[in-house]
């Protein structure tokens, strides 16, 4: 079950977002409700409504953090702009995914807490966009081996340039997944809001970005309430007949139909988002529940649980994107050989060497642990956690 605080963080979300009807929150309670908004990346949201509930010593701190979020909110958005001014200038064509796109759909779009600048491009586009970016001053970090994306630092802007959305299956739904993306960039909108100019995705592929997105983070390291507040405000702003007509036939091809139904079924019971007939089917209130507490189990990308990741490798590997019934031994051996044919490409063309790329991927785990890059691995708990995380996941029906 979930608690009173995060109970609470629910009703104010919902009354930000939706109008709903606003929580009587105790000064005693304000503390650990901004805690949990932090940590739920959502605090931007709730501060405003308890910062004078909170005890007179943690008011400056997380005056400072609002402020500082802000700020960091208003980079974000000036980001976006230099990057279609940039992009214009050399006539190149791109799409901005996930942040400012989500952030629209917000009623104060700049209380919604903002991250890196991610735009997608033309493959062939790749290399004059890198080059642009270097010579601007970026430095090219993080996994440069990345399968979707590169990502780019200059000061305290990250760029992440993706040439497809992160978490997109190297399976027969993954390709109709890119099928489908294929004509993201000519059905691109302009955003013009204040000062700000860039392209957005269209309806459907901002909805089938944020279903791919939360899919993945959410069955890997985990996610926060962002993601959940991003999805009930986009699922918000269409009619049911609209819904239908844009995304039911497609979704149910790839296989995201009833992970959609599950999001906005949520979306109602949670943050009183208006009711959707579309989604009613999907009102399995232990499974509401169930995915609720994972949720707030997890916090921001896993921020609350640093070893969900290794529960990842017992449920499902990168590359099937799907969370099915195979026997933990058996999962995780899938994983090693999927990552052992990352790291190790010759054991793609040379079947007979996984068993040393098996030991290779291990290995590299332990040094990674011991030098503090990667989290711990506490047997037990990593299969325990993911046997109770596969059960509900399996609902889900991803890519299937």
């Amino acid at each position: 079950m979930i608690s009173n605080t995060q109970h609470l963080l629910l009703g104010l979300l919902g009354a930000k977002l939706f109008s709903r009807k606003q929580p009587d929150v105790r000064n005693e309670d304000a503390l650990p409700v901004i805690k949990e908004a932090v940590q739920q990346a959502v605090f931007l949201l709730v501060y405003p409504d308890l910062k004078d509930k909170l005890p007179e010593r943690h008011r400056s701190k997380y005056r400072a953090l609002y402020l500082s979020e802000l700020a960091s909110g208003i980079r974000n958005v000036s980001g976006h702009d230099e990057l279609h001014r940039r992009m214009a200038k050399h006539r190149i064509p791109y799409v901005v995914i996930k942040g400012l796109a989500s952030a629209s759909f917000y009623p104060q779009p700049a209380l919604r807490m903002s991250g890196d600048v991610d735009f997608l491009v033309r493959k062939k586009d790749i290399e004059k966009t890198k080059e642009i970016l270097i010579a601007e001053g970026y430095t090219i970090g993080g996994n440069v081996k990345h399968p979707a994306h590169y990502a780019f630092y200059r000061d305290k802007e990250t760029l992440e340039m993706h040439w497809q959305p992160n978490g997109v299956p190297e399976t027969a739904a993954g390709d109709l997944c890119r099928r489908y993306m294929s004509d993201i960039l000519t059905t691109s909108q302009y955003y013009r809001k204040e000062n700000v100019t860039c392209r957005v995705p269209d309806t459907f592929h901002h909805g089938l970005i944020l279903l791919i997105h939360t899919a993945t983070h959410l069955i890997d390291t985990g996610i926060g309430l962002r993601h959940f507040c991003d999805w009930a405000v986009f699922a918000a702003t269409l009619s049911d007949e609209e819904f239908r007509g844009i995304f039911e036939e497609k979704l149910k091809k790839v296989g995201l139909w009833h992970f959609a139904q599950i999001l906005t079924a949520m979306s109602t019971k949670y943050l009183g988002c208006p009711e959707k007939r579309w989604a009613a089917e999907a009102v399995d209130e232990k499974l509401l529940a169930a995915v609720m507490e994972d949720i707030f189990a997890a916090g921001n990308f896993g921020v609350k649980d640093k070893e969900r990741i290794n529960e990842a490798k017992l449920m499902t590997t990168k590359g099937s994107g799907t969370v099915d019934g195979s026997n933990l031994a058996l999962q995780l051996l899938r994983a090693l050989t999927e990552k052992a044919k990352i790291d190790l490409p010759i054991c793609r063309k040379m079947i007979i060497l996984l068993p040393v790329g098996w030991i290779y991927v291990i290995f590299h785990h332990i040094y990674l642990i011991i030098q503090g890059r990667k989290p711990e691995i506490h047997i037990g708990k990593m299969v325990r956690g993911a046997g109770k995380r596969r059960e509900v996941y399996k609902e889900f029906r991803l890519y299937k």
